[in-house]
């Protein structure tokens, strides 16, 4: 392998590494809001208006870092120059 091949495939490990990283971030946010409202619905609480707008941005933000990452992991697979498929968010279809 060329020194140039071994740093790009280096610089694509680091990225790949980062992008897991982010994802195990999103994954750890997804399950805390779900947490916390499967706790206030089993609790039989409710959800007040404060606490229905809060979840309302946090899905809002996951699905936005949800895209973000979609995005990421296509520019590194086109670097690799292996095609891809669109990938929907599990419950958004195609």
């Amino acid at each position: 392998m060329s020194a140039l091949a071994e740093s790009a495939a280096q610089q694509l490990g680091r990225e790949l590494l980062q992008l897991y990283d982010e994802l195990t971030e999103l994954h750890a946010g997804s399950a805390f809001v779900m947490q916390a409202l499967a706790s206030a619905l089993v609790k039989g609480e409710g959800l007040d208006d404060r606490s229905a707008t809060g979840a309302v941005f946090c899905v809002r933000w996951l699905e936005d870092r949800a895209s973000e990452l979609e995005r990421q992991l296509k520019d590194i697979l086109s670097q690799t120059h292996v095609p891809t498929r669109s990938v929907a968010p599990p419950g958004r279809g195609v």
